[in-house]
């Protein structure tokens, strides 16, 4: 060996000796109040963008201009992000400006980024920078949704996020008087499911006034133990105790049904209706998919008490679940009877859940009259 490579042998291991002696005696400040170095803040952020860039997908969004996506996202915002990025209503707290680095005001930044990169960045979160990924990985469609709302939310003044964010603006109507009496969980989920529980009839958020309690018990217990997926209601219910999902299961039985489907049958192509319900009452035997009405039928409903009831539900609600048991990739959980609805509609095709879905929308609700006999009224109109 020269002299020469001799020398830079004993340099190289001087060197790595002096890094690990510097690391190991924690001469190195990591404390947040110290900020970053320049040249550690411009490499973090450009590691980041090229990253995001290299492995956003290359898959097709979705409609990101529709209006119940955008009201999806921006309920979630409110609970989950608004902390630490602010919102049109409030701007960051002090709190995260003593972060490293500042969690951004997203307002700002949304046109830096495509609809694909924000996908990723949503779904699988940053490292090293307090951005957690997606509570589950198993929910693109949810991910779409904040998706759009981020890419709506720099033309938004504060009263439009509020009435995103919030549902029916405050001090407003029946909604903000209940609002004010009930518990914070029973708030949170009048802000997307409304005082009635009708959701909204863009399909941004379902009925849950047709469901009978154990429908409404059994679906928040599985959110809250993570037996189905949804970063939505699954931040909204991994934090109560059992108590609380009695009641909250309970909360929307205090007010009556509302009759009436959410789509007037005469609307709807007469053929794909005709196919909807052959399905629901007939299934499809050469394909072993069972009839729908089985289980959600008015005599199952009779004899099942927790068999989840659609007649009347809205109709992208519907269509958005059984795409997601369709989908042999995803494993949509739920209730205990989720294996069989998995074993019905995984060979659906899509113009056979579009039918189902509309011919469904088209019924009325079932009869439930459980608000009359507690005594309950529905809020006035």
């Amino acid at each position: 060996m020269s002299i020469r490579l001799r020398h830079l042998l004993y340099l190289s291991l001087g060197a790595a000796g002096a890094v690990v002696a510097v690391l190991w005696l924690g001469l190195i400040q990591i404390s947040a109040s110290s900020g970053h170095w320049g040249v550690t803040d411009w490499v973090l952020h450009s590691v980041m963008r090229q990253s995001v860039k290299f492995h956003a997908p290359a898959k097709e969004p979705p409609p990101l201009d529709d209006p119940a996506l955008v009201r999806r996202g921006a309920g979630h915002y409110e609970s989950g992000c608004a902390a630490c990025h602010g919102s049109p209503a409030r701007p960051r707290g002090a709190v995260v400006m003593q972060m490293t680095p500042h969690p951004p005001d997203l307002a700002d930044r949304i046109d830096d980024w495509r609809p694909a990169e924000l996908f990723w960045i949503v779904k699988h979160g940053v490292k090293f920078t307090g951005m957690p990924a997606w509570p589950t990985q198993a929910r693109d469609d949810e991910v779409w949704a904040m998706v759009a709302f981020l890419q709506a939310m720099p033309e938004m003044n504060a009263r439009d996020y509020r009435q995103l964010a919030f549902g029916p603006e405050e001090g407003e109507g029946d909604a903000a008087d209940l609002s004010t009496s009930v518990r914070p969980a029973e708030a949170d989920c009048i802000r997307c499911h409304g005082t009635d529980g009708l959701g909204e009839a863009n399909g941004a958020f379902p009925r849950l006034d047709i469901q009978p309690e154990p429908v409404l018990y059994a679906a928040l217990k599985a959110y809250a133990d993570g037996h189905r997926a949804s970063g939505i209601m699954q931040s909204a219910a991994s934090g109560l105790v059992e108590a609380d999902l009695r009641e909250l299961a309970a909360f929307y039985t205090k007010v009556v049904p509302l009759a009436g489907a959410s789509v007037a049958a005469d609307t709807v192509d007469g053929d794909l209706l005709a196919r909807g319900e052959a399905i629901a009452t007939h299934g499809i035997p050469r394909r072993d998919v069972a009839a729908c009405d089985g289980c959600h039928g008015a005599e199952a409903a009779a004899r099942q008490p927790d068999f989840p009831r659609i007649a009347g539900q809205y109709p992208g609600y519907l269509r958005n679940q059984l795409a997601l048991f369709a989908d042999e990739e995803v494993e949509r959980g739920g209730g205990r009877f989720k294996d069989l609805m998995t074993l019905s509609a995984h060979t659906l095709e899509p113009d056979e859940i579009e039918a189902v879905a509309l011919w469904y929308a088209s019924r009325e609700p079932l009869g439930y009259r459980r608000g009359e006999e507690a005594g309950a009224v529905r809020p006035e109109e």
